[in-house]
């Protein structure tokens, strides 16, 4: 048999097996996006419009990280900015331009990807730690740019912009569309030749190399993905929030708000940065609230307890929630299997 027809046979094994996940992710995703669209008939403004919008954000962040991340296994700390732009992109179009908001929503993940494009050639001669620094450090470029004197014409500087905001539910249903989108490409890049292509790469650079991936442009591409992803989910944020900041779109903090999430349910997983938002949301609305009753100054610093809780989902499941959950699955599976 030659190599061509071995990789048919391949080829034609994975369909069915990618169908099948596809088929499976479907019958649970339609069910949940019917609750999801009918909890504005039940649920107050707040509810809605702060706690679970934010989870979905939160949750969609996480995801278009770990494209990346989960993947490739390129730690970027930098994710955010891509948040953030997309966030002013919208806003500029939007009050600056006069242009409908739906404009700017639209244009935010095209000019993010574009970004991406150019943010790859230099970040990707990095590797490791050098590569997670040097995304922490344009984090810190972009919020002194956006905040600066000869920038404050277009962005307010640290004032931001923002417009009242008196319709919660629309900019909702747009996020709830946008994780689903996120969930369903996901599932796409996971069993398709790309998203192999980019585990070979997590794997060994290399190795990947050397059996005739083109690594440069599957990293490349990966990184426009994360970031186009991000940028609208940012442009979302600013719909839903109306208003966007220096320090709400590149704070120092939130730069590690998604690989937080991820690393908490669970890299290279679906379910994992879904869950690790809804952690997260959870903590930050609800736990450290009930805390502070009994440690006031606990609500002085939520991000260190939060820390916390990521120190402990380290020691105990190393590989997240969800991930650790299924190594103990494998382990069960194998246990039944030698003591038949």
């Amino acid at each position: 048999m030659d190599e061509s027809e071995l990789g048919s046979k391949r080829r034609r094994g994975l369909l069915p097996m990618w169908a099948a996940r596809f088929k499976r992710a479907l019958y649970l995703l339609i069910p949940l996006a019917i609750i999801a669209a009918l909890l504005p008939s039940f649920l107050n403004t707040y509810i809605i419009g702060s706690v679970i919008f934010l989870f979905i954000i939160y949750s969609v962040l996480a995801l278009s990280y770990d494209f990346l991340a989960g993947f490739a296994g390129y730690m970027n700390l930098g994710h955010i900015v891509f948040f953030g732009i997309g966030a002013y992109v919208a806003a500029i179009i939007f009050k600056k331009l006069a242009l409908p908001l739906a404009v700017g929503v639209v244009a935010a993940p095209v000019v993010v990807a574009g970004f991406a494009l150019l943010f790859s050639f230099p970040l990707f001669r990095l590797k490791g730690f050098y590569f997670a620094v040097a995304g922490l450090a344009f984090v810190e470029l972009s919020n002194l740019i956006v905040a600066s004197m000869n920038a404050q014409p277009i962005t307010n500087g640290f004032n931001g912009i923002s417009f009242v905001q008196d319709d919660v539910v629309l900019p909702y249903y747009a996020a709830l569309a946008l994780v689903v989108l996120s969930i369903l490409l996901s599932l796409g890049i996971a069993d398709s030749k790309f998203g192999l292509a980019l585990r070979s790469i997590g794997e060994d650079e290399e190795v990947a190399d050397s059996v005739g991936i083109n690594v440069p442009r599957t990293k490349r591409l990966a990184l426009i993905i994360s970031g186009a992803i991000a940028g609208l989910d940012g442009a979302v944020y600013f719909w839903g929030r109306g208003a966007i900041s220096p320090s709400a779109a590149f704070g120092f903090d939130l730069a590690f708000i998604p690989i937080t999430l991820a690393l908490m349910g669970g890299t290279g997983t679906i379910l994992g940065p879904i869950l690790g938002g809804a952690i997260y949301i959870y903590l930050q609305y609800y736990a450290i609230s009930f805390l502070a009753t009994f440690l006031p100054g606990m609500v002085y610093f939520p991000n260190a307890t939060i820390g916390l809780i990521l120190i402990i989902v380290g020691l105990f499941a190393p590989r997240g929630i969800v991930g650790s959950l299924r190594v103990q699955r494998l382990f069960r599976r194998l246990y039944v299997e030698m003591t038949k």
